[in-house]
Order: structure tokens, then sequence, then C-alpha cells
């Protein structure tokens, strides 16, 4: 639910209805469907009109609009995503306030399919059915005499009430509700079989920690985008494996035993012969006389290396991608000091004090030495301070190269690995203990590839040796058969 101030309901109208200086859309947005209700008199024809008087006439300090940003299902056609809006306003805000509302779809998101989404302004101000201007319709209320004040504000079942922060996140939460039962219902009627879950990860028992979302500047970086993009994937696929192992194993998270129940089937299986009823009557007083011990705690079954690292690399990314964002946000205000501090500089090398010159120059020789000192002086603190600053820039410049293999000391890798070191201990310690085992693997694989590089060095050093004495037993050989022809020609 977003809240709008004075001078911004107009130029957001404007936007959602593409008019204006938004009629030529440059955000790659396909406008769907439009509608708008609930509008005064003056307002029917043109209600950008409406939105317009509430910037000029609604208090400064006061809420010139509300919204509601809602994805839509691209499932659903663009005639049912049209009329899923429609039964929603009509239950959600019905006659109570003058609304506007406008289905834009991406022609191309960070996945390559359809991206949906309603954009639904309303006013605070309640429909009574008294005419009143634009001058008039935006004024204090006025509870005794309602024709000669303004509209009254308020929205919701408890419309004027001041609400704490946990009844406005309950009602926001009841609000997601009814949605997600709007929309699974409009799924079934078209024939869909996808459903949405409106709620968080926590209250679905998933173990993933929520994306961050980002400023349109942000996503335009590619860097950024890529990173988000990668996320947004890893994160799909570890909700679809937290989801298939929730359907393998439906009670992983405990097993409850009936003791009693089992001690008495145990004792009737030891005691065939006195009966059944002997057994369960004694097993009824052993109940009774000694208490139940409480069922031993499930022990968690212990991760596989691979899914440790799944989660690790889902939630790196994730922080990862959080400590970029901001380091860019405060890489734009460093370069923005650097930027003022070059002026400065400039300034100060414009009011350099120029050496006295004519027939009193010795006079003012040492005013001149003095002021020389002091904007020598602060030259070096500027000198100094543009070090600092240059540092400081390149420092955050630093924390957005990408992350690879040639970057083993990449800072903002540090810092998303000792994030996730604080908020998820358990996580880190598993993943620190599958790299231990992995390094210890590898270096087991590294110590045999090295003795077998050792034992064909050691064979390829005696082959020559053993070569030559192949030769000389051959030539030892040959002269002995030799010797033996001429002894042999000798005796005859």
């Amino acid at each position: 639910m977003k809240v709008g101030g004075s001078g911004k309901a107009g130029p957001h109208a404007a936007y959602i209805f593409r008019e204006g200086r938004y009629a030529r859309d440059e955000t790659l947005e396909r406008l769907d469907a439009t509608e708008a209700g609930n509008m005064p008199a003056w307002a029917q024809s043109d209600p950008v009109a409406f939105w317009r008087a509430a910037d000029d006439y609604e208090r400064v300090n006061g809420t010139t609009y509300r919204e509601m940003e809602i994805a839509i299902p691209r499932e659903l056609s663009i005639e049912d995503r049209t009329e899923l809006v429609r039964a929603f306003v009509r239950q959600e805000i019905g006659n109570a306030h003058a609304y506007q509302w406008a289905i834009h779809t991406p022609v191309m998101s960070s996945d390559g399919g359809e991206q949906p989404h309603v954009h639904l302004m309303f006013s605070e101000r309640q429909v009574d059915g008294i005419e009143r201007g634009p001058d008039e319709y935006f004024k204090r209320a006025n509870s005794k005499a309602p024709e000669r004040g303004g509209a009254k504000k308020g929205y919701g079942p408890r419309a004027g009430e001041r609400l704490s922060r946990e009844e406005r996140a309950e009602h926001l939460k009841e609000l997601r509700g009814r949605w997600e039962e709007m929309t699974n219902n409009h799924l079934a009627r078209a024939g869909r079989e996808e459903r949405i879950d409106m709620r968080s990860y926590a209250d679905r028992g998933l173990d993933i920690a929520p994306a961050s979302r980002l400023l349109p500047s942000e996503w335009r970086d590619g860097e950024t985008r890529d990173n988000v993009i990668a996320f947004r994937r890893a994160t799909a696929e570890l909700v679809q494996a937290e989801v298939a192992m929730g359907k393998a194993i439906p009670d992983r998270d405990a097993q409850i035993i009936d003791l009693a129940q089992k001690r008495a089937e145990r004792l009737a299986q030891e005691q065939p012969n006195r009966g059944p009823l002997l057994g369960a009557a004694r097993a009824a007083r052993e109940e009774q006389a000694a208490p139940t011990p409480a069922p031993a705690p499930p022990v968690p079954a212990k991760p596989s290396p691979e899914a440790v690292i799944q989660r690790w690399t889902a939630e790196h990314q994730r922080q990862l991608v959080a400590v970029q964002a901001k380091a860019r946000r405060v890489m734009g205000h460093a370069e923005g000091m650097e930027r003022r501090h070059v002026g400065k500089v400039q300034d100060h090398q414009r009011e350099r004090p120029m050496p006295p010159q004519g027939m009193f120059a010795a006079f003012k020789q040492a005013s001149y030495e003095a002021a020389w000192k002091t904007w020598e002086k602060a030259a070096n603190v500027l000198q100094r301070r543009a070090a600092q600053l240059g540092r400081r820039v390149d420092q955050l410049r630093d924390y957005l190269q990408p992350v690879t293999q040639y970057t083993p000391h990449h800072p903002g890798d540090r810092l998303a690995a000792t994030r996730i070191e604080r908020e998820q201990p358990d996580l880190a310690k598993a993943h620190a203990e599958v790299m231990r085992q992995q390094r210890v693997e590898q270096i087991a694989a590294e110590k045999v590839a090295f003795a077998e590089r050792v034992a064909q060095f050691e064979k390829a050093e005696r082959a020559p040796g053993e070569r030559l004495a192949k030769e000389r037993e051959k030539i030892r050989e040959q002269r002995e058969r030799e010797r033996g022809r001429d002894d042999r020609g000798r005796g005859r």
C-alpha cells in the first residue's frame, strides 16, 4: 500500500493512464486496460483532473491518494485479468471512494515472460452523495454540517481510527489473503492449475530469506540486474526443492509416538497366556503409577552438501546484491562530495596570494608571507581531503566489481559472507564444514595424483638403466655364442 503526498497525484495518474508526457511509453510496458469510477461530476470525463485538484486543494501535509500495486498471474488472459481487477475493486472499494486503475504489462521481464500488474489509485475521501466543486471537495470535513465542508476522510472498516503498527500489518495481511482467494478462484474458473500464495516464506515453513526490492535506477544497472536474476533463479530452485522435500517427507519436523499404546501392545505380547484384559489392566496401572516420559525430540536430518551449498549460494547472492546496492548509493554520495570538493579546490587556487610588486613591495612582504602560509596550510588540508575522497570512491568501486575466480579478495564477497555468519550462523557453520570436507578430499586427491606422478618419474629415471642392462646382457650372450662356435671349430 503506497501513499502519495501533495503534488504527486496528478503526475502519477497521468503515468498509469499514459497521458500527457507519458503517452509515448519508454518503459517497454503495454497498457492493457484502464477504468475509473465514483468520480464527482466535474471529473467524470477527465479522471486525471480529479487528482490534479487533489494536488491543488489538499493540505500540504495531507495524503492525496493511496495506491495498491499488485502482480497479476501471467497465466490469465487480458480479459480474465481485467475481470479479476474489476471484481477486486468492487469488493474492496465499492462505491465508497473515487478510484482509477490501469493494468500494465512489461513486454519483456527478467525471465523472458510477461509480468502483468495493476496500479489501483483511490482517494481517502469518502463518497457521500453531496456534490462539491474542486475547491470544496478536499476541504476539512464538517461533521455537524457535511454540505459546508469537504468529503470525510477514512478508508477500510475502521475508517478514521488511529491504528497501531501491528493493526495496520494485520489489515494488510487480511487484504493480501482476500486477493489470494479471489485470484485463485479466477485461475480455477479459467481452467488453470496454477495457484498463488501470498504468505511469506516463514509462514509457509520455508527456510529462505526474502529478496530486497531494488530501485528502478538500480535495476537499470546491468550487473545488478544480472545478479538479481541469478538470485531469483536460485531462490525458485530452492523453493521447489523445499516443496518437494515436504511432499516426500511430510512429518520431517517431528514424529509423535503414542507411548502408552506401544507399552500396552508390548506387554500383551510378553504375557499372551494371561489374556489381553489382564495385560491391558496392568499397562493401565503402570501408566498411572509412573509418569509418561516425554517423547525424545526428533533429530533433524543432516542436509546434504549439495543442499547446503545451494542454500549458501542463494543467501550469498541475496546479501551480495544488497551490499552492492548500498555501495552504489554511498558511491553516488561520495562522488558528489568529490565533485563539490574539486570546486572548492579550484576556488582556493583562484584565491592564491600574489607576491607584492612596486615600490612598496618590501613593506608588504611580511603580510604576503603570512597570507601565503595561511593559504598553503588550507591547500594542504584540501589536498589531503581530496586524496581521502578519492580513496573512498576507489574502495566503493571495488565493491561494485563482479565476483569472479580472479577476484579472491572481493570486499563485497567478504561482507556478504560476514552478514551470513551474523544472521544465519547455522548455515555458515554447515557451509564451512562442507568446504573443509571438500578441501580434505581435494588434498587427498592431490596427494594421490602427486604419488602417481612421482612413481612415473622414478620409472622414467629407471628406464635408461634397465635398457642399458638389457643391452649388456645381449652383448654378453652374443660373445658367449661366438666363443662356443670358436671352440667347436678348433675341436674339428
